[in-house]
């Protein structure tokens, strides 16, 4: 990382380059980049753990709806089931009145009116 310099760093090599060399000490300098480069660091993890708490809440929510939606589609599966079965009970009810019915003109010989 040391090798990293700007255009203007390059420029005023000579001007400016000898004054840090003066003012901060060559391990200092890689101590304030490396402490800059690790803060740089920090906020985007922080960004990325921020990020990652919105995805997980925006994913909560899309779940909350597609559960509710689905119990609404059980509730209305259900509710067709039973009204079948409830046409089906008195569909066979219907029938075995029919068939008892014919029973009983077949053995008393009437005719269906």
């Amino acid at each position: 990382m040391s090798n990293v310099h700007t255009l203007k760093d390059i420029d005023d090599k000579g001007a400016v380059g000898s004054l840090l060399d003066k003012q901060i000490p060559s391990g200092q300098r890689l101590g304030s980049i490396r402490k800059l480069e690790l803060e740089k660091a920090l906020r985007g993890s922080i960004k990325t753990a921020s990020d990652i708490a919105n995805d997980y809440k925006n994913l909560q929510d899309v779940c909350l709806k597609q559960k509710k939606d689905l119990v609404l589609v059980q509730a209305n599966a259900n509710k067709k089931i039973s009204q079948q079965n409830a046409t089906n009970t008195r569909l066979r009810s219907s029938e075995r009145l029919s068939h008892t019915e014919r029973k009983i003109r077949y053995k008393f010989g009437s005719t269906p009116k």
